[in-house]
């Protein structure tokens, strides 16, 4: 049986996906990781881990979560987890920002933390 977290997870994902299948580049515009400069807003480092750019991207990282996330988290414990979950995506945001390796065009978006 999946635990609530995966559960919980999995469900903020899917609806946070389901308003880019509805609004395509819209949302990509708005909500993916611009270069500083280039489109920049400053909600795009909270809000790009959510994107997702193609349908498979996003099936395969709710199934990364049902196998994974409840493994992790057991291992680490409950502060460990989500400790390195925010440094993972920490790094990422700022490396992705100061490498310059985020795409500048809305059809592609930078993959989650």
């Amino acid at each position: 049986m999946w635990s609530r977290r995966v559960q919980i997870t999995i469900a903020v994902l899917i609806l946070a996906y389901l308003p880019q299948l509805v609004f395509q580049g819209q949302m990509q515009t708005l909500f993916a990781l611009w270069p500083l400069g280039s489109g920049f807003k400053p909600w795009q480092p909270l809000t790009y881990s959510l994107m997702q750019g193609e349908p498979l991207s996003a099936v395969i990282s709710w199934v990364m979560v049902f196998f994974f996330m409840d493994t992790a988290h057991d291992s680490l414990g409950s502060r460990r987890f989500w400790l390195s979950t925010f440094v993972t995506w920490a790094l990422a945001t700022f490396g992705s920002l100061m490498l310059g390796l985020t795409d500048s065009s809305p059809a592609r978006v930078c993959p989650s933390a």
